[in-house]
Parts: structure tokens; C-alpha cells; sequence
């Protein structure tokens, strides 16, 4: 359990146009983001990287009610977890996501849960 809260997508990465093209670059915010995740897991999780196929799971718990995107932390979370949790986010097989904000939900701080585990199979859901 992380009590961070990750930037706005649009806080996260930037834009800037180079010989008339567009580029994006991750703004400070991402990078200090990245960081803090870092340090976090640095301190509780001692293993190795998990290699092979993994799955994730994700809870998003936002003090203020501000009708969030569910995706809105998704990929500078993913990518903090990278080379921590597991070798590189294309690993991922299965993702669960949740997003809960506000008293109304029983959030009373910002707070990430991540789970992460090793697929042992793969299975079809349909």
C-alpha cells in the first residue's frame, strides 16, 4: 500500500515541438512521482523483479471527489513499477483497476493499493 497520490495525466507528461514535430517528455511531477514509488517499494519489497507474465492489481483511493478517469494514474503507475515489481510492464496479462473517491466512498486519505502476482496459466474470461 503506497500513500501517494499520482499525477493528472496531463501533469505528468508534456509537450514540445521539435523541427515541427511533437514529442512528449515526462514533466517533473512524473519524474518525482516515479521517485517516490521507488523509495516506497525500495523499503517493503526485498525480491527480485517477477519475470514472465504477471497480473496486476490496483486500487486508486482519492480523498476529493473530482470525477477522476479511471485510467487517470494508470501508465505513471505501471511505469513506476517497472524494474521493481516486475522487469517491464509488457508483462502484464490481466490488469483490475478500482477507483474510489471521496467520504461518501470511505476515503479519507490518497492511498494506491498494488497488487502484483506471477500468472501461473493463462485463462480465457469469455
Amino acid at each position: 500500500m503506497f500513500y501517494v497520490r499520482p499525477p493528472s495525466l496531463n501533469s505528468t507528461y508534456k509537450a514540445t515541438s521539435v523541427n515541427g514535430h511533437t514529442r512528449l517528455y515526462m514533466s517533473e511531477a512524473g519524474h518525482n512521482f516515479k521517485f517516490e514509488m521507488a523509495m516506497l517499494i525500495n523499503g517493503i519489497y526485498k525480491g527480485e523483479p517477477l519475470e514472465g507474465r504477471v497480473k496486476v492489481y490496483m486500487e486508486f483511493h482519492y480523498k476529493h471527489n473530482r470525477g477522476r478517469d479511471i485510467d487517470s494514474g494508470l501508465k505513471i503507475t505501471l511505469d513506476s513499477l517497472n524494474e521493481a515489481l516486475y522487469k517491464d510492464d509488457n508483462q502484464i496479462r490481466e490488469l483490475m483497476i478500482k477507483i474510489y473517491e471521496g467520504e461518501d466512498e470511505g476515503v479519507f486519505e490518497d492511498k494506491i493499493i498494488v497488487k502484483v502476482a506471477k500468472i501461473q496459466r493463462i485463462g480465457r474470461l469469455f
